[in-house]
């Protein structure tokens, strides 16, 4: 697992020396980062790789694209790990609406990114 780990880092290098910080393939490393983080109970660490991911992500793919999305669920994820379900009630509804009109209402990651939201609400207690 520490190789991974190092591996994963020492790729963020290359592609932030190669590509820069406004790049994809840079925004999916920050992502991994953060997974890394989120996995190992590093809540505020991965809080901040994945809002580094968002930020490029949005940046170079746009605010509707799948990949954003993604990343506003794996906030929405590290928020209601940490209590903070309004955060990620936040972040849920934006991956819906996102869902929604990328997707369509029928589409099953629309169905998973209610579930989400249902997840979220239980966890509240609503």
């Amino acid at each position: 697992m520490k190789l991974h780990w190092m591996n994963t880092t020492f790729g963020l290098a290359i592609k932030l020396s190669q590509l820069g910080e406004e790049h994809p393939d840079t925004a999916e490393s920050f992502g991994a980062i953060g997974i890394g983080l989120f996995c190992r109970g590093y809540f505020d660490g991965s809080l901040v790789e994945f809002k580094k991911c968002l930020a490029t992500q949005e940046s170079c793919l746009g605010t509707s694209h799948a990949h954003t999305a993604s990343s506003c669920s794996n906030i929405g994820g590290v928020l209601k790990a940490k209590g903070d379900y309004d955060g990620a009630l936040e972040q849920c509804n934006k991956v819906l609406a996102i869902r929604e009109k990328e997707l369509g209402f029928n589409h099953p990651d629309t169905a998973a990114a209610h579930f989400n939201i249902d997840c979220v609400l239980e966890a509240k207690g609503d």
